[in-house]
């Protein structure tokens, strides 16, 4: 198992919806639905009688549990992505770590999967997550290298977040190509190299 080149792997999804939203551009059509449901107007039903704000969450006493325990205080996703990226937050497997970040580009940030937003904010958030952790526990010999990707990948996931996490908007594709620079690709290599040896 290889770790892919995350910004390339995107840069390359995202160019390639551009080229194809170019293409189309001349067959886009407006629909506009016509507002024929005043009739059905929901607003006098009240769900006041399901209100359980007087109940305890399972954090305890119903407060806002600590952050002082790493992840601990967080609700495991049940998306099998988003949880391997939250359990890698708290491994000391850096082979975890990477695989998890990995998947998640695969699954999520590859524009091909059709992610919606929302889901696209969730995986880049927890991939800065578990980035940030793997710069704390990387091995001697890829430290410097995970720090440059990490680095790189923050730059991504603010230029994401500017952009409404939209891996379908062409504007990204110049943003991201400029953050796949050689000394992001040589450092990714050199992971790569570190997994093949080391990770199963």
């Amino acid at each position: 198992m290889r770790t892919l080149k995350l910004v390339a792997l995107i840069s390359f999804g995202v160019l390639l919806v551009a080229a194809c939203a170019s293409d189309d551009s001349g067959d886009e059509t407006t629909t506009t639905e016509s507002p024929d449901d005043s009739g059905s107007d929901d607003s006098g039903s009240d769900d006041s009688g399901s209100d359980d704000s007087g109940g305890e969450d399972e954090a305890g006493d119903g407060g806002e549990p600590s952050d002082d325990s790493g992840t601990d205080f967080v609700e495991l996703s049940d998306d099998p992505v988003i949880r391997a990226l939250q359990e890698a937050t708290k491994s000391d497997d850096y082979c975890d770590v990477i695989g998890s970040i990995e998947q998640a580009s695969v699954q999520v940030l590859n524009p091909a999967m059709g992610a919606e937003a929302a889901e696209v904010e969730e995986a880049v958030e927890w991939m800065g997550k578990a980035s940030g952790h793997g710069s704390e526990i990387a091995p001697a010999e890829v430290a410097a290298d995970h720090q440059v990707v990490h680095d790189s990948f923050t730059g991504f996931a603010e230029a994401m977040e500017a952009n409404g996490y939209d891996l379908m908007d062409p504007a990204m594709a110049p943003i991201i190509a400029e953050r796949e620079s050689p000394e992001v690709e040589e450092a990714e290599d050199h992971i790569n190299d570190w997994e093949d040896a080391n990770c199963a």
